[in-house]
């Protein structure tokens, strides 16, 4: 999971609200006998686009919920 924090105030809360933030990320890192490779695809709808990944470890295909989406791009949550 990425967790990113925006905020804007002085300078001195800033740093403050940065410094409690971090105290409470966690880094959680997956090594390569833990990851499930398998196909990720983006559809598009108007102007706003999703991302899905195949339900199954290797699996080959997936499916948007939405009928009217368009699938404009193919690939794979690894390297090949």
């Amino acid at each position: 999971m990425n967790r990113q924090f925006v905020f804007t105030s002085d300078l001195g809360s800033v740093k403050a609200t940065g410094e409690d933030l971090s105290q409470k990320t966690v880094v959680d890192k997956i090594g390569p006998n833990d990851w499930s490779p398998r196909k990720v695809d983006v559809y598009t709808v108007d102007t706003s686009f999703v991302v899905k990944a195949a339900s199954e470890a290797q699996g080959q295909s997936t499916t948007c919920d939405n009928s009217s989406a368009t699938k404009v791009c193919s690939g794979f949550s690894t390297p090949r």
